[in-house]
């Protein structure tokens, strides 16, 4: 056990350094608007294509195996609630929890649209571990990872939480790592490629948990679209005068896939 320990200070430590690699120089900053981690809930908005994928298939199944009366569901940086309002009515009631009430007014706006009850809903406006955490039957985590420097309390905060099952979905590499080819391309910067999902993993196991592992990919940007350019060139900090340039090299330099990783622990 002391061992475990030593090595998920170790593993904790170099996702922290790596992270931190991430941070934009203030010269690339200075030719944008806004910053390129800038958020906007609409990004995380419903979405019945997320039922497809292997983390909202496992939950739903998960979900519909318990007996009614105890299908709760823990979404962890839910964001404006894209993975778990698709989840109601299997899950009878979930629990939101993110840091940011614009993202959880959200989540309270997106759920009166698909018609979801406001008696279904708690949201919890607080970081992650929570100084009093809520509970849940199912917990999810969906694409908060890499915003985290402290991996371990927080993933023995989700394993914490649940009575049932945990998933973890992130993608293969930090959610930015797409965009590398315009940042070298339009501002002659090489970015980071750690960390990576491989090391969540690792995590989990030295917790003493062995998770079940899906894997698939989201599919590229369409350079025909002038929305997915700019959110692609708002990554790389590309001015907005240079987006159309952004496009036609697209055309002729597809991104490749995200590939993208969820981890299943089952607690009971």
């Amino acid at each position: 056990m002391a061992s475990n320990e030593s090595e998920l200070r170790r593993l904790e430590a170099a996702w922290a350094d790596a992270l931190a690699e991430w941070a934009v120089p203030d010269r690339f900053l200075a030719q944008v608007a806004s910053s390129p981690f800038e958020l906007s809930p609409s990004s995380f908005k419903p979405d019945r294509a997320r039922l497809e994928t292997p983390t909202l298939r496992w939950l739903a199944d998960e979900l519909s195996g318990l007996p009614a009366g105890g299908r709760t569901l823990l979404d962890v940086g839910s964001g404006a609630g894209g993975t778990s309002l698709m989840l109601w009515p299997v899950a009878e009631h979930i629990t939101a929890v993110d840091q940011s009430a614009e993202m959880l007014a959200a989540v309270r706006e997106n759920a009166a649209e698909i018609g979801v009850p406001a008696e279904a809903i708690t949201t919890i406006n607080s970081r992650w571990p929570a100084a009093e955490p809520p509970s849940a039957s199912v917990v999810v985590c969906a694409n908060v990872l890499y915003n985290v420097p402290t991996p371990v309390a927080f993933l023995r905060a989700l394993l914490g939480a649940a009575s049932h099952a945990v998933v973890v979905e992130v993608t293969e590499r930090h959610p930015h790592y797409g965009v590398n080819p315009l940042w070298l391309r339009f501002n002659g910067y090489q970015r980071p490629t750690q960390p990576s999902a491989e090391a969540v993993g690792a995590m989990l196991r030295l917790l003493g948990y062995e998770p079940e592992v899906s894997r698939w990919e989201r599919r590229g940007a369409d350079p025909d679209d002038p929305e997915e350019v700019g959110r692609l060139a708002r990554r790389a900090c590309i001015p907005e005068a240079r987006w159309s340039e952004v496009g036609a090299y697209l055309r002729d330099e597809p991104l490749a896939p995200t590939e993208v990783v969820a981890f299943k622990v089952t607690i009971a």
